[in-house]
């Protein structure tokens, strides 16, 4: 399939003759933003800083910024090709597709456009696993921004899926498979693209490549910092958008019983005010039953900013 030809919007801002070769550079960074204007700059420096990899591009997606986040990547210092969309056309998964399809490497770093990669060598020292021919991916362990901060509900989230280890491991026992900050082999990928889905494209990705008898390995010890510190509110749509593309519309009760007693007790034994583990465990297990967050619970979860509240 021609992934480009899925999207009406599509424009060339600048940068498509570094498209024009295959295996043309040793690794592309493919990066979608929108409005990442406030942290983009740091992500980009640190981008800029990495070491060991002689030939690298970065292939940028905008999907209807308003800020100044092209500017940002406009500046960038090495090779770049900048894209956008209209953000009515945007997905995970077929933003996935189409930029690993332009791609003239056969790696591919996949990176949230506000993350920071606080260790030069991150990405070389990620891509040395790929000697083994059966490792069709590697994922970064993530921590907390160090600009952005993070609610205790996101530090325990960030445990739990990027715990800390003494070796490497394959995701299906310890670590996340996250396209936040990940490495994949575009020759596995053109025989299993992402599906296409609105969110949890790299889980779904990562359960399809095991399932082919490949390896997706965690790196615990090559971290990105990732974080959003989001307000529950934001946390009941972001839970949402991944339970429907995992799950389907359908409510599941008791998947949110479970998360909402879980998360509750958790945040309470992590000295979380009684308010808060209340907001966030309540935002979090609604994901799972509400189409749309009632109005009585939207407003009493709205109240929980998180930000300098930490």
């Amino acid at each position: 399939m021609i992934w480009r030809n899925k999207f009406k919007t599509l424009k060339y801002l600048w940068g498509a003759e570094h498209l024009e070769t295959e295996n043309k550079y040793d690794v592309a960074y493919l990066v979608r933003g929108k409005n990442e204007g406030r942290w983009i700059g740091a992500f980009l420096s640190s981008l800029e800083s990495q070491v060991g990899i002689d030939r690298s591009l970065l292939i940028f997606l905008d999907s209807g910024s308003t800020d100044d986040t092209v500017t940002h990547v406009k500046k960038y210092k090495r090779d770049s090709c900048c894209l956008s969309i209209d953000p009515v056309e945007f997905s995970f998964g077929d933003t996935c597709n189409l930029l690993i399809e332009l791609s003239p490497a056969n790696l591919v770093a996949f990176m949230s456009a506000h993350i920071y990669i606080s260790d030069v060598n991150v990405i070389s020292r990620g891509c040395q696993y790929f000697d083994e021919s059966n490792i069709a991916g590697v994922s970064f362990r993530q921590i907390e921004h160090h600009l952005i901060g993070a609610s205790k509900y996101e530090k325990l989230y960030l445990q739990r899926k990027f715990p800390v280890r003494d070796s490497i491991s394959s995701v299906e026992t310890h670590g996340a498979f996250s396209n936040a900050a990940s490495i994949v082999r575009k020759s596995e990928w053109i025989k299993s693209p992402f599906s296409s889905v609105v969110a949890s494209e790299d889980d779904i990705w990562a359960k399809t490549i095991l399932a082919r008898g490949l390896k997706i390995i965690y790196l615990p010890h090559l971290m990105v910092e990732h974080s959003h510190n989001e307000r529950p509110i934001d946390v009941y749509h972001r839970v949402r958008i991944n339970k429907v593309a995992r799950y389907g519309d359908s409510p599941r009760p008791l998947k949110a019983a479970i998360f909402f007693l879980a998360i509750f007790v958790l945040l309470l034994v992590h000295q979380e005010s009684f308010a808060k583990s209340l907001r966030f465990s309540l935002a979090h297990s609604l994901a799972y039953v509400a189409r749309k967050c009632p109005l009585f619970f939207k407003k009493f979860i709205e109240n929980g900013a998180v930000n300098n509240e930490n």
